[in-house]
């Protein structure tokens, strides 16, 4: 499901059958049919340790939530599982219900293929994959635990509010510069221990520092692994805070019919 390691995919809520592009139906191997196909057989191909999260989300974009991110491990045709960001929304009728779900899938580890120095990639791809990051507001980033050589795509720049001039930051220096300072301690603890245990991936929601437009979530996804004999940590960040911010609104709202 997913162009340059990406593709897009809708599911009718009515019949229960989910129509994916020619990228999804390769990713997955299941067979073509005019009719889509049957959901249950989908999400045979998930994780069983995502199954719940992934369900989860399709229940919150349903209930008029917004758009609604996850990541999720999915079975390929070669029986490897591959970690994906899948962003989906309601469909709705003039009454306002919901129909359908229309989404976007991004396999993560294609993404950070791109960035292999041996693995250089054909202009025009490597612009189609620009153009579905910046359309998802996805920011990819990379770093080399040995040397802290860091790399932000142009996304990641515009996330987080710094010159491109400056160049990607540290580790220390994006905690210290870019993460509120409420939210410091505990994203280095979470980091730390991950990287401590090698952990195959990590997921934070933390707060960024903007003193122009108030409080912003960012969501990170990080994944650890090797490139040669070099530990690297790769991931991606998106700008969550319209999710948080309606959130925390129903949540008030609750409060307050309670």
């Amino acid at each position: 499901m997913f162009l340059a390691g990406a593709s897009v995919w809708w599911l009718d809520l009515l019949t229960q059958r989910i129509h994916l592009d020619a990228t999804g139906l390769r990713a997955t191997g299941l067979p073509a049919d005019p009719r889509g196909l049957a959901l249950h057989d989908l999400r045979q191909t998930i994780h069983p340790d995502d199954v719940q999260a992934v369900m989860a989300a399709a229940e919150q974009a349903v209930r008029g939530e917004g758009v609604v991110d996850v990541v999720a491990r999915y079975r390929y045709a070669d029986g490897s599982y591959r970690t994906q960001l899948t962003r989906r929304v309601a469909v709705r009728n003039a009454a306002g219900v919901a129909i359908g779900l229309t989404g976007v899938s991004l396999d993560m580890a294609l993404q950070a293929a791109e960035r292999a120095p041996a693995e250089e990639r054909a202009e025009e791809r490597a612009e189609r994959s620009r153009l579905v990051a910046e359309v998802l507001g996805v920011g990819f980033w990379s770093v080399d635990l040995d040397t802290d050589a860091m790399h932000w795509d142009a996304q990641m720049f515009h996330i987080h509010q710094r010159d491109p001039a400056l160049g990607a930051p540290t580790r220390k220096e994006w905690l210290t510069v870019c993460v509120h300072r409420d939210d410091q301690v505990w994203v280095s603890q979470q980091v730390g221990q991950a990287n401590r245990l090698w952990a195959d991936n990590t997921d934070l929601l933390f707060r960024v520092a903007d003193t122009s437009r108030g409080e912003r979530w960012v969501q990170s996804w990080a994944r650890r692994g090797y490139r040669g004999q070099a530990r690297v940590l790769f991931g991606m960040h998106v700008d969550v805070s319209q999710r948080q911010r309606e959130q925390l609104l129903q949540q008030r709202e609750r409060e307050r019919t309670r």
